[in-house]
């Protein structure tokens, strides 16, 4: 416990207003740490964000290191693999407890009044680092009790308890449509049966943990035959044992402290007591959060990944985002015995979108080439060493583009645009960047969606508009109800927000419409899908290099900064349909555009056999 919490409830002074500071509040009595669509709550501009992110990224190394030496003295594994395991656990745990100081001090500095802190426990501790990050994005009594623990570090009194808003649950019958390539056919699913047995059989192929939203076109087209063997897919790490007294002398005074970290709490405007006491709440911190399934368990898992990975000839393990705790083990373990890690690409954003956090710090860090959809061009990061870049089709998007080839441009068309905003988390991911439309946007991108709905609803274009998820639709609610008001008869809101584009859905409307250019979007202009984007750059922003065919998309009518000229494209659009999308300037500049960042081939097969027998080699 911190030295001077014992002494916390002594402060509040009874003449004193004492407003209690709690995750969500719209009563003018409390202050709420996070905002809503109405306001309120402390905010973290995009300026701001890219700053922090900056300075996250020193902190992380720094405690990296010294947790992968402590790794290697207490289990005897390689730096390398240390360092990967290291950073799965730390990332996450800094991140969260980072975002949250800072953004009670934004909250104490902005008020006159005392702020005090409602009872409670602190939230118990997550087995996996991935349950800890779904609490850190969407529990509310997680993030409640982190407002009480940090709390200690300024001495806030406490306050009666409150009761908590439930978690957002999952829509039920969920589907991920982003998953289907090919038509349902009982001969299609024989086939995947005996190809995924015969997967795990690892003879002499390349051991492959998740290959994400390409796994079926792998199987499709027989590389679980002749070079893929799915690995690890049914192993579930230990959970662990916590050793508190291992834990007591790894998470020390001298573990915690460091200049940097000084030097990040001075600039955030810490007094030197409140330093003092938040390097022994960060202490506690990770003492009490630190997964033991990445540190207790390390020698019984690391052993499991080892000796299966020993059953394989080939020298390179291939994956794509292998972020769970299993597939950390398995990058690891790969590591440890001298393997060569290949990761590909598996969605939008890669290569020209700046500060993609989770991208950067989680997913690159340990791999030795990354195969993008075409782009080469990494951005400068602490984090990313001896990391090389290649392009090949995405065989995601190649099969994709077929899956729709069938689909129909004209008239008939009930609505004119398909409105496909991103999704609102209700907490600050862990990690997160400024490329993420997080919470401290909500009010600006409820405005501008009233904004868009507005204009275009009243120059006589029609939309369907489908929210991205259940939490989406709960925490912008008021602008739910408001858009229904303001887009009248051309305004229509789809119910079953299941993930991605259906045929039923593109049949109904002329042109989908996104917030940003994210994976919706390259496989729409990819497949010939007419598609343009409303992008305002709230929350997300292209990297310099990237800005020039951004710039020529926006001239030639794809991309759109505001309303007036999505408006007159959509007319344009709608005088002629096969005109508008058989343009040669247009159709020149896709294709460039294509080439570099959601490049698509019906012969990526060939390029992959290619690239695969010469990674044999």
């Amino acid at each position: 416990m911190l030295v001077e919490y014992s002494f916390a409830n002594q402060l509040a002074d009874a003449s004193m207003c004492v407003r209690p500071l709690l995750i969500e509040s719209s009563n003018p009595e409390q202050i709420a740490l996070f905002p809503s669509e109405s306001g309120g709550g402390v905010k973290i501009s995009n300026t701001e964000m890219l700053q922090l992110s900056q300075d996250y990224s020193g902190i992380y190394e720094i405690y990296i290191s010294r947790m992968s030496a402590s790794l290697v003295r207490n289990f005897d594994i390689k730096e390398t693999a240390a360092r990967l395991l290291a950073r799965r656990a730390l990332v996450p745990l800094i991140h969260c407890f980072l975002d949250r100081l800072v953004r009670m001090k934004k909250a104490i500095d902005s008020v006159s009044e005392q702020l005090s802190t409602p009872r409670q426990e602190l939230y118990p501790a997550p087995e996996m680092i991935e349950a800890f990050e779904e609490c850190a994005v969407s529990n509310p009594a997680f993030n409640q009790s982190m407002i009480g623990f940090l709390g200690r570090i300024w001495m806030l009194p406490e306050s009666d308890p409150v009761p908590q808003e439930p978690q957002i649950g999952p829509q039920v019958g969920f589907k991920n449509n982003l998953f289907r390539l090919y038509k349902r056919h009982p001969w299609r699913l024989i086939k995947k049966i005996v190809l995924r047995l015969l997967s795990r059989l690892p003879k002499s192929r390349f051991p492959a943990l998740s290959m994400a939203n390409a796994t079926g076109a792998f199987f499709e087209h027989g590389f679980y035959f002749q070079y893929l063997s799915e690995v690890g897919t049914r192993y579930e790490p230990k959970k662990g044992v916590r050793n508190n007294e291992l834990r007591e002398s790894v998470f020390s005074d001298g573990y915690v402290k460091h200049a940097e970290w000084a030097e990040f709490l001075c600039k955030l405007g810490l007094s030197e007591k409140e330093q003092e006491r938040t390097c022994q709440a960060f202490k506690e911190y990770l003492n009490f959060y630190y997964p033991a399934s990445l540190f207790e368990a390390v020698p019984e898992n690391m052993l499991h990944a080892v000796q299966t990975l020993q059953m394989y000839k080939k020298t390179a393990l291939i994956t794509s985002s292998g972020q769970c705790s299993n597939g950390s083990y398995f990058v690891a373990a790969a590591k440890q015995a001298g393997l060569y890690i290949v990761d590909h690409q598996h969605g939008g954003h890669y290569g020209y979108i700046k500060d993609v956090s989770v991208i950067l710090e989680l997913e690159y860090p340990g791999v030795d080439q990354f195969i993008s959809w075409g782009w080469s061009r990494l951005p400068e990061h602490a984090a990313l060493k001896n990391l090389s870049v290649i392009d090949l089709p995405s065989p995601w998007l190649s099969e994709r583009k077929k899956y729709w080839a069938k689909l129909t441009l004209g008239v008939g068309k009930k609505f004119d645009l398909l409105l496909m905003p991103n999704m609102v988390k209700r907490f600050p991911g862990a990690p997160h960047g400024a490329s993420t439309s997080r919470i401290d946007l909500v009010q600006s991108l409820a405005n501008s969606l009233m904004d868009l709905v507005s204009r275009v609803t009243e120059k006589g274009l029609s939309i369907l508009h489908k929210p991205y998820n259940p939490t989406t639709v709960k925490m912008m609610a008021r602008t739910m109800r408001e858009l229904e008001l303001i887009g009248g008869d051309n305004y229509s809101c789809d119910q079953q927000l299941n993930k991605g584009l259906t045929y039923e859905l593109l049949q109904q409307c002329h042109v989908v419409l996104w917030d940003q250019p994210g994976t919706g979007f390259l496989e729409c202009i990819s497949s010939n899908i007419p598609t343009m984007v409303y992008w305002t750059r709230i929350y997300s922003q292209e990297e310099e290099w990237a800005k020039p065919i951004f710039f020529e998309l926006e001239q030639l009518g794809i991309i759109h900064r505001n309303t007036d000229s999505l408006i007159e494209e959509m007319h344009n659009f709608k005088k002629s349909p096969s005109l508008w999308m058989a343009n040669p300037e247009r159709v020149s500049l896709i294709n460039r555009f294509c080439r570099e960042y959601a490049w698509a081939d019906e012969q990526w097969p060939v390029y992959w056999r290619r690239y695969l027998d010469g990674l044999t080699h």
